[in-house]
């Protein structure tokens, strides 16, 4: 009876851990998800108050160029720089509310869905699970950096002479560039693998709903591909839900956005390859798997984000920098976290397939 007991106290104490682990693990998401909607207004307010982002602001900008497969195209767009950075800066609020919302799960149904249902639920709400992701890349990119850097291997940077225009530049990079190296390349090689694949399910559509495949096949693949009766993320998981030709074209475009940032002549360093490579193998990931939104945001948070927060360090009050503090605590303790937890899984799950092997072949001799 006492053994009963003992045994009921330690399941409790388990039962108690786990709760508070995962409120724990909650607060952090939502902190993190609030810095998000922050380093917007004070991103936006630093560019159009300090001396140097007003500077910047009142330079024209005669246009932009972008590739399409290693093809230069060049729109013309005489604008200033304050107005473009405006534009983008709408961009990024549109990529964050639709990513609240969510097609499938909205942010506040995924936190309340969280205490009862597994992580590949939630994570239905790309919102939900993007700290993590953004977090795991970013210590990933930060441990490999040093590492390389150790044996002789450098990043290199980008020169400049106003801090501001750095930062409409790669804020403006993080849209463009998702269009060349995520948009155009791999949502062709998906569009066409849903019409070639699907084409029984296609068969059944009319023309409108055609239409709206195809676009949809470019926005939001793993969407479109579960419209055409395909293997996608959100049924077979997230690495069985993706073919051989979209590994190969994410593959493809990871190699070419390494290989675009050290050949361009803008000042990286044969390091950065490694790390623009890592990069674009997870912005490709949470293209196919959530769409062009959350490309585009994996990419804020390297080009906006975090150097939305450099800049307030630099020009804003105490108080920001101490909630500046904060946020590179709880990205780090959610990256180490994260990948820590990943190997954990892992080991277990081999432990588990070898011990299931290893019976096997016992239940055999017997």
């Amino acid at each position: 009876m006492r053994l009963i007991f003992l045994i009921g106290l330690r399941g409790k104490a388990a039962a108690l851990l786990r709760s508070l682990g995962l409120v724990f693990l909650l607060a952090i998401v939502c902190f993190q998800v609030l810095t998000y909607f922050v380093s917007m207004l004070v991103g936006y307010s630093l560019f159009f108050v300090t001396p140097l982002g007003v500077e910047a602001t009142q330079q024209v900008v005669e246009g932009f160029s972008f590739y399409v497969f290693l093809f230069p195209l060049y729109v013309p767009a005489p604008l200033s720089v304050g107005v473009f950075f405006t534009l983008i800066w709408v961009v990024f609020w549109v990529c964050l509310i639709l990513s609240w919302i969510g097609p499938r799960l909205s942010f506040p149904e995924a936190v309340k869905l969280s205490f009862s249902a597994p992580l590949r639920q939630t994570a239905r709400n790309y919102l939900f699970i993007f700290p993590l992701l953004a977090s795991m890349l970013f210590t990933a990119e930060v441990a490999v950096k040093r590492l390389q850097e150790t044996h002789g291997i450098s990043t290199g940077a980008l020169p400049f002479t106003n801090p501001f225009l750095l930062y409409f530049s790669a804020s403006h990079a993080a849209i463009i560039e998702e269009l060349e190296f995520r948009l155009i390349p791999i949502g062709i090689v998906v569009a066409v693998i849903v019409f070639l694949e699907g084409k029984r399910k296609i068969s059944e559509m009319n023309f409108r709903d055609i239409l709206k495949l195809f676009t949809l096949a470019f926005l939001y693949p793993d969407e479109a591909k579960r419209k055409a009766r395909m293997v996608n993320v959100e049924e077979d998981g997230w690495l069985r839900g993706l073919t051989k030709a979209e590994w190969t074209i994410v593959l493809a475009s990871s190699i070419g956005f390494g290989l675009a940032h050290i050949l361009a002549g803008s000042g990286w360093g044969p390091g950065k390859f490694t790390l623009a490579f890592m990069a674009g193998l997870a912005f490709s990931w949470v293209y196919l798997a959530y769409g062009i939104t959350a490309s585009i945001l994996l990419h804020w948070f390297h080009n906006y984000y975090l150097v939305t927060y450099w800049l307030g360090v630099n020009y804003s009050s105490y108080v920001f920098q101490t909630f500046t503090l904060a946020s590179g605590l709880t990205i780090f303790l959610l990256g180490i976290g994260g990948w820590i937890t990943l190997a954990a899984y892992t080991a277990m799950r081999l432990i588990k397939e070898r011990f299931r092997a290893s019976r096997g072949t016992l239940d055999l001799q017997f």
